[in-house]
């Protein structure tokens, strides 16, 4: 399990019950924070996104085991996550992944990554941080002229003026689109399927005529590119080993993972070669050559995506709390699909972490009764075990699992309705004496 430490990164501060002063994370096959705007949890969600990113990067550039830098060369990968306003004189930053473990510190200005124990079990993930701003996705396929003027004149290309995290997931996006909604993708919404024909987006519902997408409500704008790039790309990973040996990998990581095969043997390279061209028919396979595309399939995880990192803000946004549960059924069910994805989730919604309960507790009465319940299957489930849920207030990052009752603490999921339910009180009792 990765850990991610901070100590005074954007609104996060230093905690005084750890004598480093540092919040720590358990980056878990479910990872959920909740808290009001501006309280940093997407801040580390981003994070997360960023180290997992920079492993992936060090192993497929066959980076050596141990790299300092400047801090500043840290700071600027984060400009694309638009975290780079948040380092402070004093911040410091720990996250031991799954290949590497890195340190920060601004005072020292130093930044470190080193090879860690589990270097070589690592799985090279596919990972995807699918933005808030998600729903100018379903405008830009509308636009037919890639650039306009402003008022003086001047030509701005509107691609180049879209956020960076937008823009990454644009692409995934547009594969989904061709992959999944030629016949149409069907959304947790009153039967409603997305359908994508000649560069167009539009839905339909029961029989009714086609909705262009920008016409179609804000929720459905919302809740399309988020789960059809979520089910694509656990898709994706899913493909056996043929067909991900025949699609286009970077020519760095192609070359080294071929050197890695033929370092073992040149009859394991053959079966690779065999493979790659698509020769080989399940039906039709020797058990030594099994046992080779065992050895190629180990081999090649580190070098193509076998697993999938989905980072999601807001999954929540512009849906009915009814809706917003089916989302994170929907959700959990795409990170079940591959025993390694994962997912983390950064949302405002208490209905998000209730729904997240009913999954967990659904998990544990499956395991102690083999029953189920219709809305949330085998597939939809999660382990307590499986999940890490934060709470971010006041420059702090706060766990709120319920180890005894292993569920997220309910309290925190009735903190929010309390508050307003005491002002309500507090309105009804000036009520009632006035009326006296």
């Amino acid at each position: 399990m990765a850990i991610l430490k901070v100590k005074n990164f954007g609104v996060i501060g230093e905690n005084p019950q750890d004598k480093e002063g540092f919040f720590s994370v358990n980056f878990s096959p479910v990872t959920i924070f909740i808290g009001k705007q501006a309280s940093g949890k997407s801040t580390i969600a981003k994070l997360i996104s960023i180290f997992s990113w920079l492993e992936k990067k060090l192993i497929r550039d066959g980076s050596p085991s141990s790299i300092e830098m400047p801090t500043v060369a840290f700071e600027n990968l984060c400009k694309q996550q638009e975290t780079k306003e948040y380092f402070h004189s004093d911040t410091k930053i720990s996250y031991n992944g799954n290949a590497y473990t890195y340190k920060y510190d601004r005072k020292e200005n130093i930044f470190t990554a080193k090879k860690s124990d589990t270097y070589d079990n690592y799985i090279l993930p596919k990972i995807q941080y699918i933005t808030s701003a998600r729903n100018l996705l379903t405008m830009l396929y509308e636009i037919e002229l890639p650039t306009t003027t402003d008022q003086k004149g001047n030509i701005i290309n509107l691609a180049s003026n879209i956020p960076y995290m937008v823009n990454d997931l644009n692409g995934a996006y547009t594969q989904a689109l061709k992959e999944l909604a030629k016949n149409g993708f069907s959304l947790p919404i009153n039967d409603i399927s997305v359908f994508y024909q000649n560069h167009s987006t539009y839905i339909k519902a029961n029989g009714n005529d086609p909705i262009s997408m920008p016409a179609a409500s804000s929720g459905i704008q919302s809740i399309t590119p988020l789960l059809i790039v979520s089910r694509f790309l656990s898709n994706e990973v899913k493909k056996d080993l043929s067909q991900k040996l025949q699609t286009p990998i970077n020519e760095i990581s192609k070359k080294q993972m071929e050197n890695e095969i033929l370092k073992e043997n040149v009859d394991l390279y053959k079966t690779y070669s065999n493979l790659k061209d698509g020769f080989f028919h399940k039906d039709d396979i020797s058990q030594s050559e099994k046992d080779n595309i065992s050895k190629i399939e180990k081999i090649s995880q580190k070098f193509i995506p076998s697993c999938f990192y989905n980072i999601v803000e807001e999954p929540e946004q512009n849906l009915f709390p009814e809706t917003q549960a089916d989302v994170l059924y929907e959700l959990l069910e795409c990170k079940n699909a591959n025993i390694r994805n994962k997912l983390v989730i950064s949302t405002h919604s208490p209905y998000i972490l209730t729904a997240l309960n009913n999954a967990m507790l659904a998990s544990d009465v499956y395991s102690k009764t083999g029953e189920t319940v219709k809305s949330i299957p085998l597939s939809k489930m999660v382990s307590f075990d499986d999940v890490s849920a934060y709470k971010l207030e006041d420059g702090k990052i706060i766990s709120i699992t319920d180890i005894q009752n292993r569920l997220i603490d309910a309290s925190q999921i009735d903190d929010c309705s309390s508050q307003i339910n005491e002002v309500f009180d507090e309105l009804m009792d000036l009520y009632d004496g006035q009326s006296n």
